[in-house]
């Protein structure tokens, strides 16, 4: 089984963020743990990845590093993006972005519903997860993360539809 921890504002390498080789050791090395990307998507294999993930948490922690972090399986995250839409390019959609999110209970909102600035368009928000589109007129895309959180008043992480689809593939491939 793999689990997934999709840490939000993780960028490996940065000012802030720790290194793909820290980040590894922190989690139990290659052998346990490998890096999807750099934008802080860790993929922790067997079936104690779970219950190891709240001492690597911690472990990040202490080392200075305390962005937030959702936990799903890969499973979970395959049933999020199961039917979310693709971009709708008629409409200058720029993106199709998934959120997820750990608390307590969601709103009741009216769906879909657009951010005030119209470049973020909330198309599902469930238990765990939002899906969004967004545009990017210019140089600078809607703020998706901002908007789910002001919503479900609690951090989010968010990844596009086509990296979360690219996830998948290669946990698929390396199962194989």
């Amino acid at each position: 089984m793999t689990t997934v921890a999709l840490f939000r504002n993780m960028n490996l390498g940065h000012p802030g963020s720790p290194t793909g080789e820290e980040l590894l050791t922190i989690f139990g090395g290659p052998q346990s743990a490998s890096i999807f990307q750099t934008n802080g998507t860790l993929l922790l294999t067997g079936p104690s990845a779970r219950t190891h993930l709240p001492r690597g948490i911690d472990r990040l922690r202490a080392a200075g590093y305390a962005q937030p972090v959702v936990i799903r399986t890969i499973a979970e995250i395959h049933q999020a993006i199961e039917h979310a839409a693709e971009p709708d390019r008629d409409r200058g959609v720029y993106r199709t972005m998934v959120s997820f999110f750990d608390v307590p209970s969601i709103p009741q909102v009216q769906i879909p519903m657009q951010s005030r600035d119209r470049l973020v368009e909330l198309r599902e928000l469930e238990a765990g997860v939002a899906v969004s589109f967004c545009w990017k007129p210019g140089s600078k895309a809607g703020d998706v993360n901002r908007f789910v959180e002001s919503l479900v008043n609690g951090s989010a992480t968010t990844r596009s539809l086509g990296t979360l689809r690219r996830l998948l593939e290669r946990v698929k491939s390396s199962s194989v």
